[in-house]
């Protein structure tokens, strides 16, 4: 039911307007990161390259973003978000057991989106400065309440206390963030390795990781079993 006396058109406007804001912050952070890893060459870039690449206005940006730091924060909260969301979904969906499905589970969010896991890498440098207190305190609540609730779920699945499970999600993280770091070395490092080399020195991204997580995952069920 409608409320009484309610101007139509007038919602209908403010429900246009909160779209096109949606749209305009979107279209900020991913021109933001194409700059980043396309352009820059691992800089961030600033906001006046930021407001030409995208053509919004940089005064624009700065009613949605203080500093350039906080757009890549934007895009790292809502990777991780979504991350916890897929996986929380998936175990309740399948109750994962297997090795190999955990594995799978834990690691395809991310796999499929590399610039997740570019961005997390670079993490260090994006909270070096241009941040508030509260929002490096928001962001980090963020991730503890999202392991707590994927922690949730492989206590429910294994049995195991909530400490376990976190300590593995952690784990887990570290890994993937690894092997993604080692798969991905310097472009000047690639440049002097022969073919012998750098089959030795960098890894199979997906291969590798889903080894270490069925090991993990296989150990964590072990352990006091």
């Amino acid at each position: 039911m409608k409320p009484l006396n309610a101007d139509a058109s007038k919602v209908r406007r403010r429900s246009r307007t909160a779209s096109e804001k949606n749209e305009k912050k979107k279209k900020i952070v991913e021109t933001a990161l194409n700059l980043l890893f396309e352009e820059q060459g691992g800089e961030l870039p600033s906001v006046d390259r930021i407001a030409k690449s995208s053509s919004v206005a940089k005064g624009t940006i700065y009613l949605y973003f203080k500093t350039k730091e906080e757009i890549f924060l934007y895009a790292l909260d809502v990777y991780f978000k979504n991350w916890f969301e897929e996986i929380c979904h998936e175990l309740r969906d399948t109750g994962v057991r297997e090795a190999k499905d955990f594995a799978v589970c834990f690691s395809r969010p991310v796999l499929e989106n590399e610039q997740f896991l570019k961005l997390a890498s670079m993490k260090r440098m994006v909270f070096q400065r241009g941040l508030s207190e509260d929002l490096i305190r928001d962001h980090k609540n963020m991730i503890i309440d999202g392991v707590k609730s994927v922690a949730g779920e492989i206590s429910k699945i294994s049995g195991r206390d909530m400490v376990k499970c976190e300590k593995l999600i952690m784990r887990c993280y570290a890994v993937v963030l690894g092997c993604h770091y080692t798969s991905y070395p310097p472009r000047g490092d690639l440049t002097i390795l022969s073919a012998e080399e750098r089959s030795v020195l960098v890894l199979n991204l997906e291969e590798d990781i889903h080894y270490i997580l069925k090991c993990l995952w296989t150990n964590f069920l072990q352990e006091n079993s």
